[in-house]
């Protein structure tokens, strides 16, 4: 009888053992996937873009662009847009003509970045450019010439589009 009281005893011991670890375990995936889930957007925080006027670039082509004119717009930018067509862009605009860094981050598609003077002529590009996902300190890149507006549009589309610094490109509402 000494013995199974022994071995209930020791059970009900692991059994508290198991319960602390089981807790543990728990905790630390819980904290592991709220890490993962920021990597990328997941499916609920998946944005699409908001079209509110278009640019005509110099060979005819017309982009639908949504409109950054506030710096929380202009932070979001494109960030979680996994869904973009050729023919669609983000248009940035400021208050006066200086040097403008972006960065990738968040974003889910390769990217053209074009820097535009109060003109709305080209005075940089930067082509093609990766996704960064969540990376704390992403890189940034920045105009090497004053702007005033910035233009980004699918990864590819400034070459496909022949686009070269000193073209002009045309807004409307």
């Amino acid at each position: 009888m000494l013995k199974i009281s022994r071995i209930y005893d020791l059970f009900k011991q692991n059994k508290l053992l198991i319960a602390v670890a089981v807790l543990i375990l728990i905790m630390i995936f819980s904290w592991i996937s709220k890490d993962t889930i920021n990597i990328s957007p997941s499916i609920n925080d998946l944005q699409e873009i908001n079209i509110e006027a278009k640019i005509t670039l110099p060979n005819s082509k017309v982009i639908n662009i949504g409109i950054a004119d506030t710096e929380e717009e202009r932070t979001q930018g494109l960030a979680g847009v996994s869904n973009m067509l050729s023919s669609e862009g983000m248009w940035f605009v400021f208050e006066k003509e200086s040097y403008y860094a972006f960065w990738m981050r968040g974003t889910l598609v390769n990217l053209d970045i074009i820097w535009l003077d109060k003109n709305m002529k080209i005075v940089d590009m930067r082509h093609n450019l990766e996704p960064a996902g969540e990376v704390a300190a992403p890189s940034t890149y920045k105009n090497t010439r004053p702007a005033r507006y910035v233009l980004e549009l699918l990864g590819g589309e400034a070459k496909s589009n022949r686009l070269k610094i000193g073209d002009q490109v045309e807004f409307r509402r």
